[in-house]
């Protein structure tokens, strides 16, 4: 009776190992299928992907004035609320960071 329990339960191991590497192996199959910029974002998962959405709006924005207002008055976390989402969800890093970034388009470091 050990014996049928350790094979079964070696088989069920082996069978969740390649589902787990056939999963991963289309997940990146898609990633590659999409345009660059769609990529980096979509490798990003759930919280990572949160907290870089708003490094991304201060790197893409014309003037970085604009994106610390959207960031500090933040309109679509908790829609129809505003609320000042540096503080809210602790994205000091990630702003200053952003800012870091977009700063160093124009004080390049020799």
């Amino acid at each position: 009776m050990k014996g049928v329990a350790k094979a079964v339960s070696i088989a069920t191991a082996a069978l969740a190992g390649v589902l787990h590497v056939y999963e991963n192996l289309v997940y990146l199959r898609v990633l590659h299928s999409l345009p660059t910029g769609l990529a980096a974002v979509s490798a990003l998962q759930t919280e990572n992907a949160f907290y870089y959405s708003y490094f991304q709006e201060l790197v893409d924005v014309e003037h970085i004035g604009v994106g610390l207002y959207r960031i500090i008055w933040d309109h679509r976390t908790e829609y129809p609320d505003v609320l000042n989402a540096i503080r809210r969800f602790n994205i000091y890093q990630d702003t200053a960071l952003g800012t870091l970034y977009v700063l160093s388009d124009y004080c390049p470091v020799v």
